[in-house]
């Protein structure tokens, strides 16, 4: 079967999900609640092959109040607009598959496409729910601006567009030369 990403499909699409995190797992279980009704601005993009659910992911943006000054260094306090990476998760059942992968390069495509349509978000963030989830999030460039058992971790805007366009140009490379 053919892998896709795609929004939401129904409101009960994630309550069986597994991953091994309870915090997730229960996110999971509302997931269409909280994307369709509680934060409309939350997208939740789940990864499926046929009608498995392999993994998803939810971002949602933070704004600043109205007439505040945006400036780089209120980024990486947590003051200024930015795109928040809530959840990244992978079925215990497909683990270990690089659909963490595919599911950053989707993450990527959104937050460069969001940051291009709205100039005002500087950066992408996250919170690691563990070393592991920070060991991963630091191969894909993110910095660690917090010393606590879920480190706060940002990507900037350059660093995020940069990321993506070479994550296109990857795959325009990789699919020129299947074609050949």
């Amino acid at each position: 079967m053919s892998q896709i990403i795609e929004e939401v499909r129904g409101p009960y699409c994630l309550a069986s999900f597994r991953c091994g995190y309870r915090d997730i797992e229960k996110f999971g279980k509302k997931a269409y609640k909280v994307h369709h009704k509680a934060l409309p601005e939350c997208r939740v993009r789940v990864l499926y092959d046929g009608d498995d659910v392999l993994g998803f992911h939810s971002m949602s943006v933070k704004v600043p109040a109205a007439g505040e000054m945006i400036d780089t260094e209120s980024v990486y306090a947590g003051d200024q607009t930015f795109l928040y990476l809530d959840h990244l998760a992978v079925h215990s059942n497909h683990q270990k598959k690089k659909h963490s992968t595919t599911l950053m390069v989707d993450v990527f495509a959104i937050a460069a496409e969001t940051m291009n349509k709205f100039g005002r978000i500087f950066a992408l963030s996250l919170n690691a729910a563990n070393a592991d989830a920070e060991r991963f999030f630091k191969r894909w460039a993110f910095v660690s601006i917090s010393d606590s058992s879920t480190p706060f971790m940002v990507l900037d805007r350059a660093s995020v567009i940069s990321t993506y366009e070479a994550i296109k140009a990857e795959a325009a490379a990789s699919s020129a030369s299947s074609a050949a």
